[in-house]
Parts: structure tokens; sequence; C-alpha cells
């Protein structure tokens, strides 16, 4: 028998296995919740993270040892921190790198994280389960307002989801530009998942963006939020 023929007898025979499992598997949903900080080397300090959405997961094997647990979710999320170092101004008076800047930053985004994880049913009667995956998010609003800027220039608020145009201060010839913030976003998960009570999870859960918040090119320092938080997860 082909390499490739095996494949496919393998194939078929874990779809078999998949379609006997519904009497042993388990189908859940509910709301979730989630707070926590998010860092970063140029977030001065540890910012705020917090979730809010809707998640379903499918356990397979849920009287085995090790149950197979597949999850997906779908979140609002909010991201303040006070004070990001960086600079997202383009101007002839401006260095690529100039470190004379600092904003509040407020995001808000919606995500899809898919995660796989294993339920160690003969640890602490089933309560205890592992999960890792990842995320697509797709960013809806953000806002930017400087509290340091060299020379005591002032800035108004401004969306960081669209490039801007400020007019030029006295001493500073033409436009200040904006940079426009990355609408899209992919990331990692991973998580523990423990069960307080009947239907109520409570979660610890690291998510990080594997890319620039800003299409920054040479304008660094590159910003890539991460944060760690608790969650809480009713299932029906």
């Amino acid at each position: 028998m082909s390499h490739k023929n095996y494949l496919l007898v393998g194939f078929a025979i874990a779809l078999l296995t998949l379609c006997s499992l519904p009497v042993k598997a388990q189908f859940e949903f509910g709301p979730t919740a989630g707070v926590g900080a998010v860092m970063d080397k140029p977030i001065q300090g540890a910012g705020l993270a917090a979730d809010l959405g809707v998640s379903a997961r499918y356990t397979f094997l849920k009287d085995a040892p090790v149950s197979i647990q597949l999850r997906l979710d779908a979140t609002y999320g909010y991201l303040y921190a006070g004070s990001v170092r960086k600079n997202v101004i383009q101007h002839v008076r401006f260095g690529q790198q100039d470190d004379r800047f600092a904003f509040a930053w407020q995001d808000h985004m919606i995500r899809v994280p898919l995660t796989v994880g294993v339920r160690l049913n003969n640890v602490l009667d089933g309560k205890v389960s592992l999960r890792v995956g990842g995320y697509y998010g797709r960013g809806i609003a953000g806002k930017v307002r400087y509290n340091e800027t060299p020379d005591g220039l002032s800035f108004p608020e401004f969306d960081s989801y669209k490039s801007n145009t400020i007019k030029g201060a006295a001493g500073y010839e033409g436009n200040f530009i904006t940079l426009a913030q990355n609408e899209h976003r992919a990331g990692v998960l991973a998580a523990i998942d423990v069960n307080l009570y009947k239907q109520l999870d409570l979660s610890l859960y690291y998510m990080g963006d594997f890319v620039d918040s800003w299409n920054s090119g040479n304008f660094k320092p590159a910003v890539k939020p991460n944060a760690l938080k608790l969650g809480l997860s009713y299932w029906f």
C-alpha cells in the first residue's frame, strides 16, 4: 500500500472515530469575561486589558482519563495604557526613533480566538484544563493623546485608526502626519482553566500580538501588546 493510501486510510479511521463519539462528547456554550494587565517595553508601567464575549467548546472523550477540548471564542477587547513611549507622528523635524514622545492609548478590538486543549480528568476530578492556540483580531476604534512631546508642542487627541493631518505650529514648517494603527491583528493564546463550581470556570490566560500595532517601518520602538488576564466563563 502506498504512502498516500496509508494517509487516506488513517484519515478515514480518524473520521469514523470522531463520528462515533457524540454519546461520549459534550457541547457547551456561554458568556466569558476577563481582566488583567497589558505590557510591552514601550508601555511605561502596566496598562489595563479587558475582554467580554461568548464562547463555545466541544469536549471529546469526556469520560476518558484525558479529554480533548476544542474552543472558539468571539470577544470584545479593550486596552488602556497611560503612557506609551513612541512617536507615531511624521515631521521633518523629528527623528525616526525620537524618544521624546509619550501618549495615553485606548484601543477597542474584536478578537476570535481558537484553542485546542486537554482536560486532565484524573487531576482534581477533571477540574483542570490546559489549552493553546491563536487568534485573529480587528481593531474598531482607538485614541491617542500625547502627554509628553518635544519643545512643549501640543497635539489634539486623534483617532489612531486613521491617518491624520495636524497643522504645523510656530517654528515647525509643514503639517504633522500621524501613523494609522493596524486594523488587523494576530497572536497567540495560552490558558489554564480551573472549574470552580458546577459550570463556572476560572481561567488564567496569556495573549500576545505577533505584529506591531502600527505599521511603523523605521518608527521605533515596535508596540506588540501582550497581556496576562484572569477570566470567568459560565457554561450551559
